[in-house]
């Protein structure tokens, strides 16, 4: 999917899409959530002391 298309699905700018897909921009937890709910995914987040770790399910 590119990204105009996977803007307009989640809703957001061309702009905000292109920042999480370089990996340069860290997304908040409800970021997270309004993406995983819109793309209708289930996403599972573990913290732990010194790590953060992201799998889908």
């Amino acid at each position: 999917m590119r990204s105009t298309a996977l803007a307009r699905e989640l809703g957001v700018k061309e702009p905000a899409v292109a920042r999480l897909e370089s990996g340069d921009h860290e997304p908040s937890l409800a970021t997270l959530a309004r993406l995983s709910r819109r793309l209708g995914i289930n996403l599972h987040v573990d913290v732990a002391p010194g790590s953060v770790v992201l799998r889908s399910a």
